[in-house]
């Protein structure tokens, strides 16, 4: 069964470029895509979540870190707040995604503040 796997034993088979079953690499393909470190904004405060869920900052330095799951979980759980405010009040966010934002070219975003 998949979830007897242990990640070495899967490590080993990458290395040994093994087969595997189509359960194993849906597993391995969720990971790759679902993995990394999330962020939370919430567009009800205008603001990332801090660490230790100690309200909100726009700073990126003081944001707190999750796993994806934990990233739906907290967002899921702000759902019925979203109501009032007219859209969803907590978004998760790969902090990968904000690097690669970042790393557009200086051309690009002044182009975009001039229109």
């Amino acid at each position: 069964m998949i979830d007897d796997l242990s990640a070495v034993d899967l490590r080993k088979r990458i290395a040994l470029c093994a087969d595997f079953t189509p359960a194993e690499r849906d597993l391995i393909l969720d990971a790759i895509n679902r993995g990394g470190t999330y962020l939370v904004w919430s567009n009800e405060n205008a603001g990332w979540l801090r660490r230790g869920n100690y309200g909100y900052s726009r700073a990126l330095s003081v944001a707190a870190h999750y796993t994806h799951a934990q990233a739906l979980d907290i967002c899921r759980r702000a759902l019925p707040t979203a109501a009032h405010i007219g859209m969803i009040s907590e978004i998760p966010v790969r902090l990968a995604d904000i690097a690669d934002v970042l790393r557009v070219p200086a051309v690009i975003i002044k182009e975009a503040w001039d229109q």
